[in-house]
């Protein structure tokens, strides 16, 4: 069984790193993008097994690039999970898997990945992190 791979996109790198510590702990393999665009050229090029999406970004947002993905029969099954801080501003939409707000407990962004983990029967694996 392969190890779960999970994209993180948000365009402040502290962000990033906090999230990918605590994954790296649990044995995700992380992959990071800073941007819309990167997290398209990522996920096209490995496609994870989840993505962790922040919304308002710069260049292409997220909402766009989950567009973008979601158009990709490739790609189209990936779970999206909504990193925002402004949650009461998402308009309904069927993109996303599920909803976290930013800032969030690490245990519910593992919590979540864990039910995608579980559904995709991938498995976390002990490994080096960067913490």
């Amino acid at each position: 069984m392969a190890a779960c791979s999970v994209l993180i996109v948000d365009d402040v790198a502290d962000i990033r790193e906090v999230l990918a510590c605590a994954l790296e702990a649990e044995g995700y393999r992380v992959l990071e993008a800073e941007s819309g665009r990167e997290a398209l050229a990522r996920a096209t090029a490995d496609p994870p097994e989840a993505i962790i999406m922040d919304l308002q970004m710069p260049d292409v947002d997220g909402f766009e690039a989950t567009r973008r993905l979601k158009s990709d029969p490739r790609l189209a099954h990936i779970p999206v999970i909504a990193y925002t801080a402004v949650p009461s501003q998402l308009p309904s939409t069927e993109l996303f898997s599920a909803v976290l707000a930013k800032p969030c407990p690490i245990d519910k962004v593992l919590h979540t990945l864990a039910s995608y983990r579980a559904a995709n029967r991938c498995r976390t694996r002990e490994a080096p992190h960067r913490c």
